[in-house]
């Protein structure tokens, strides 16, 4: 959801294809599907997603605080069910770089060196 007053068109953007993305998914469509099946198969080294509002400051998995600001992130997704239940069942947080939030599969999270 949007927090604020002045609204960012960036973010707009990308709430509107996030959206258009959840609705594929529900009505099964191709890209729908197709997404679905590349997040559950961690096709993807690396997702970035906007929404770094609970984190005060960038951040690495591990750093003070993290632990609780990731709990409240994938909180606020849940407005999103399907698609935050997809993307935490097979990629963590493992970074933070204001506005974006780093996700990696789970397989590569206790390894994975971040910049």
């Amino acid at each position: 959801p949007l927090q604020s007053t002045s609204v960012d068109p960036e973010a707009l953007a990308f709430r509107r294809g996030l959206l258009t993305l959840e609705l594929a998914m529900r009505r099964n469509a191709p890209a729908g599907l197709d997404f679905e099946q590349r997040i559950r198969r961690q096709d993807f080294e690396v997702v970035v997603m906007r929404g770094a509002e609970h984190f005060p400051h960038d951040m690495d998995a591990g750093d003070a605080g993290f632990a609780d600001d990731n709990r409240l992130f994938w909180a606020d997704w849940r407005g999103h069910r399907e698609m935050a239940t997809l993307l935490e069942s097979a990629y963590n947080v493992r970074a933070v770089r204001k506005p974006f939030v780093i996700l990696i599969p789970r397989r590569d999270a206790a390894t994975a060196a971040f910049p």
